[in-house]
């Protein structure tokens, strides 16, 4: 078993959820002595005095309305996990622009002080690869400084010849910066759409060449071949950088449209290029070949410290605090709901026990045991469209608050919301079923005895 890496953060969205799941935990804990008043209150009434024995007006108001509230929050909590359950599969699914299966990842730091250590450096990942690439499984490997989701990367801004004087034209394109190993961009499965890939001979004393994003051909030659255009960027040295290819969009995180990218080779930026991920892809499962790959980093480099893991690890652990949330307040519309299913079954049950002798009269003068249903079912309809109005204008306050938080869905998205107006209304009518069918089987004789 391989470590994932990351971690999940608790943001504005935790603290919001702890709210909530007080109030659902209040609700709880306050239902059952309620429920227990009520229950021992309609007892005694009836042992006083029979069906005649009515029970308050406003105790019939505390229960009417607990059970409207009871309702409302469900509505709004399951409104907040079907929006943010509806935005998280929209995030699992969005294209990435590379591949995440089969592909062992190793963090690697081989310490170095001097400019003939890094580059000493340089040329030992080099043969490290070719090692890694002769293991049985292996069908690429390369190295890179700036792997999407992963722990390295920069960014800033670039000029481009005769447009831009590096650091004083204001108006500089902005991009990120990637270090890559030859055969990188195949081992990721992202397309190299024109030009050439990186090679062994791009070292630190050929020419400075780089590799642009789609994405960068776009915004800054929207016009233009980008191919034989020399930029210069701030990474670390001023020597100009030739485009020698262009490749597809790679999205960095899930949630990041892809941006403006410059890839360069790894040895002709040795000072950043001994702090690498070394993508491995596999035809086996990745964790079977890492003690192989370990054996082989020890061999050739054993200062080098490692770490291992898998891109679809890597891929969970960018997208763990949105799966968290989706998760934490899902359990609590879950468990929402069916505290409002309960409350709805039990008032209703009780009703239908306050209006036995009613429902006896009503069968006896001819009404239909359907009609009679139909009166508990409207009682029961009536406080789900009362609670489900509050909570249709609570959800909308908490839309706002989960604005933030969504991926490629609307604060106010038309299916989340039609979808728990029918599950919500419908888990209330099927809770008063149970009460409404004992209703339409009173025997009219027995219930006019018992009164």
């Amino acid at each position: 078993n391989l470590p994932r890496l990351g971690e999940v953060r608790l943001d504005r969205a935790a603290l919001l959820f702890a709210v909530l799941s007080s109030l659902v935990s209040s609700v709880v804990f306050g239902l059952a002595p309620a429920w227990q008043a009520s229950r021992l209150e309609v007892t005694e009434a009836l042992k006083q005095g029979g069906s005649r024995g009515v029970v308050g007006r406003g105790s019939h108001r505390l229960r009417h309305g607990l059970i409207v509230a009871e309702i409302a929050l469900s509505f709004v909590l399951a409104i907040g996990a079907g929006l943010l359950f509806r935005s998280f599969l929209a995030l699992t699914n969005v294209q990435l622009g590379y591949r995440t299966e089969g592909m062992l990842v190793m963090y690697a730091h081989a310490p170095a002080h001097s400019l003939a250590e890094y580059l000493q450096v340089g040329r030992q990942y080099e043969e490290l690869l070719g090692q890694v690439r002769g293991i049985p499984g292996v069908t690429s490997a390369a190295a890179v400084m700036g792997l999407p989701t992963g722990q390295y990367g920069s960014n800033g801004s670039f000029a481009v010849e005769g447009r831009h004087v590096f650091g004083k034209s204001r108006d500089m394109p902005q991009a990120g910066f990637s270090l890559a190993s030859p055969g990188y961009f195949g081992a990721m499965g992202v397309p190299l759409e024109r030009g050439r890939d990186f090679t062994t001979q791009d070292v630190y004393e050929s020419p400075f060449v780089g590799v642009v994003s789609a994405a960068l051909v776009r915004q800054v030659f929207p016009h233009d071949d980008p191919i034989g255009q020399r930029i210069q960027l701030g990474l670390d040295s001023p020597n100009w950088v030739t485009i020698v290819g262009i490749v597809g969009d790679v999205r960095q995180t899930p949630a990041t449209p892809p941006g403006p990218e410059i890839y360069m080779p790894l040895r002709q930026h040795p000072y950043h290029g001994n702090e690498v991920e070394v993508v491995v892809r596999t035809s086996v499962p990745p964790a079977s070949i890492a003690g192989a790959v370990r054996q082989k980093v020890q061999a050739m480099l054993p200062e080098t410290a490692t770490k291992f893991t898998t891109m679809q690890s890597m891929l969970a652990d960018s997208v763990a605090t949105p799966h968290f949330r989706t998760v934490l307040l899902g359990v609590f519309a879950a468990l929402a709901l069916l505290l409002a299913m309960a409350g709805v079954y039990g008032v209703m049950a009780q009703v239908t026990a306050e209006r036995t002798a009613e429902m006896g009269v009503r069968l006896a003068l001819g009404a239909t045991p359907g009609g009679v249903m139909w009166l508990i079912l409207r009682k029961a309809g009536l406080l789900a469209v009362i609670g489900l109005a509050i909570g249709m204008a609570g959800s909308m306050a908490l839309g706002r608050v989960l604005a933030g938080m969504l991926f490629g869905l609307q604060a106010t998205d038309a299916v989340t919301y039609a979808g728990v107006l029918v599950a919500v209304g419908a888990t209330t009518l099927a809770a008063a079923a149970g009460p409404a069918w004992r209703a339409g089987r009173i025997n009219p004789v027995e219930a006019m005895r018992e009164e």
